[in-house]
């Protein structure tokens, strides 16, 4: 590759990864008002949720356990998605940088072995949450511990 198409790629990562970041912002923004919107509706229908329930008399109710879960769930979805793209944008940026093809199949396959094993870690959290959650929304059920 030659230096203008490295420093071309290096400035459209860049860019990638700025957009990537904007629409995180973006998406926490989105969240934290869907939330707001969740609670108040739910508080029109008498029903408390987490956030507004943390120490209330509704704080161990079933939608409160429900809602719990789903937030669990999503955080670890959440941080699984930005930590593989964080990972792929670092990957990108050493590509571009790769001295030759040895260099370039070097840096690939380190990159799908350690994609690979974070995976196996992600999913291993990702189960251990939806255990979790499970259990915590089963609690009070009569339907017993999972």
């Amino acid at each position: 590759m030659t230096d203008q198409g490295r420093q071309l790629a290096a400035e459209n990562i860049a860019r990638a990864r700025a957009a990537y970041l904007r629409y995180v912002e973006a998406s926490e923004v989105a969240l934290n008002a869907f939330e707001t919107s969740a609670a108040r509706a739910a508080g029109l229908m008498g029903v408390t949720l987490p956030a507004a329930a943390a120490d209330g008399p509704d704080a161990d109710s079933p939608t409160a356990r429900g809602w719990a879960a789903m937030r669990a769930m999503a955080q670890t979805l959440f941080v699984a998605t930005d930590t593989n793209m964080r990972a792929g944008f670092s990957f990108a940026s050493k590509l571009v940088q790769a001295e030759d093809a040895r260099a370039a199949i070097d840096l690939q396959s380190r990159y799908l072995q350690e994609q690979s094993e974070r995976f196996a870690h992600q999913m291993l959290d990702l189960q251990r949450t939806a255990l979790r959650a499970a259990g915590d929304v089963a609690r009070g059920t009569g339907a017993g511990p999972l």
